[in-house]
């Protein structure tokens, strides 16, 4: 058995005067921000699409590849509080496979694709039973409305995704159960493993 030789005073975060305690949780959120899963956060809001779009989903999460299979399209997103931030669709959209969609009136399906850049860029748009191709301006608007909403729903998602990833309940918990309890010096910083190692 190998004991832990501490080199410098080192503190559990129930240690920590409330000051330090701030600090310490500020360190943990900017670890959770920087060690986010992406694929945790991509089958998140996967699933919350396939809730919001089909009656017939029974919940959970969904990987990119899941969601592509059974609903036709992938889904993108860009969190980190810049100008670039955003959500996009890109795929093909049919009313009878997501039925509870906020679909235009005459509009049965659409096909997007992701432009890089701030959403989604409507190709195609069919109308009526026939799945005819639209030809009247009015049916296109209210495509690309449909899928501005939708890359709008996309990007809170992943926000509030990101945000309970990096909440103070979460990072603690995480904290907690990590098996490292002394990590922080007297101020709340994170204490180099150097402090407090086995020999």
């Amino acid at each position: 058995m190998k004991q832990a030789q501490v080199t410098r005073p080192v503190f559990r975060f129930e240690e920590l005067s409330p000051t330090a305690q701030d600090r310490a949780l500020e360190v943990l959120r900017e670890v959770a921000w920087e060690c986010l899963d992406s694929d945790m956060i991509a089958e998140d809001i996967a699933g919350r699409f396939a809730e919001t779009a089909s009656p017939y989903y029974e919940g959970g999460v969904l990987s990119q590849k899941q969601l592509e299979d059974r609903f036709g399209v992938r889904l993108y997103w860009d969190v980190s509080y810049s100008q670039s931030d955003g959500g996009q669709i890109a795929g093909y959209l049919d009313r009878d496979i997501c039925p509870d969609l906020a679909w235009p009136n005459d509009v049965r399906a659409i096909r997007a694709r992701s432009n890089n850049f701030y959403g989604s860029t409507v190709v195609d748009v069919f109308v009526g039973d026939d799945y005819d191709y639209a030809r009247e301006q009015a049916d296109w608007d209210a495509a690309r409305d449909m899928i501005a909403n939708l890359n709008g729903d996309i990007y809170d998602w992943a926000r509030k995704a990101c945000e309970t990833y990096t909440s103070a309940e979460y990072v603690i918990d995480q904290y907690q159960d990590s098996g490292l309890p002394y990590q922080f010096d007297e101020d709340g910083n994170h204490a180099p493993m150097i402090f407090w190692e086995a020999e």
